[in-house]
This record gives C-alpha cells, structure tokens and sequence, in this order.
C-alpha cells in the first residue's frame, strides 16, 4: 500500500546522519520517497483513466483518500522533509507539495485517457 512508504516505523537507524532527532537516515528517507513518488504516479495514472459517473460518489472517493493520504504525506514532510531539502537535488524526491497530490487527486475516477 503506498501509505507505507510513508509508514515512520522502521525508520531507525544505528549509522544514521548524527543530530537528527528521529534517528532516520537520509538514504532511508530518499528511498522511502522515491518509493512513494512512483507508487502515486502509478496510481494517479490509474485512477485518472477509472470512470465514477456519479459526481457525488466519485467526490466522496476522492475525499476518503485526500483525508488519509495528505495528513499522512505532509508529517512526513514535516518530519524527516529537512534531511533531504539540505541534500543534493532535493526536488528529485521531494516531487510534490501536498497541494500537488491534492490537485492530482481531483483528476482521479475522471475517466481520462
């Protein structure tokens, strides 16, 4: 599920980068990013092309996954979001701004191709 690439658990470890407070390394970080990154695009792509005709139901989907998925997306951010930012080329796995994701998830069930 792409909710655990952003699952904190397992985040630990011994060698990590010295003085962060949650102990996680930046290559873990990265890694968990990277994972996200293309899970979601996959399921954008996916979802985009799913056709729900009943407006009221196909916002409702959308509301149910904006309300696990965004909380879920920007603690990470917040969280461990630093130990990136102050690398090499954070945009590569730092894609998208948690209105992004909400934007992209306002073109799911639309039926595109």
């Amino acid at each position: 599920m792409i909710l655990q690439s952003l699952s904190v658990q397992g985040l630990t470890s011994s060698g990590g980068d010295g003085g962060n407070s949650s102990g996680a390394s930046r290559a873990l970080i990265k890694d968990r990013l990277k994972i996200f990154n293309l899970q979601f695009e996959e399921l954008h792509q996916r979802q985009s092309q799913w056709t729900v005709p009943d407006s009221e139901l196909r916002e409702s989907l959308r509301l149910a996954v904006a309300e696990v998925l965004l909380p879920a997306y920007r603690s990470f951010i917040k969280r461990f979001g630093v130990l990136v930012e102050n690398g090499k080329n954070p945009h590569k796995y730092i894609r998208y701004t948690a209105e992004d994701l909400d934007r992209m998830l306002g073109e799911f069930f639309e039926g595109k191709t």
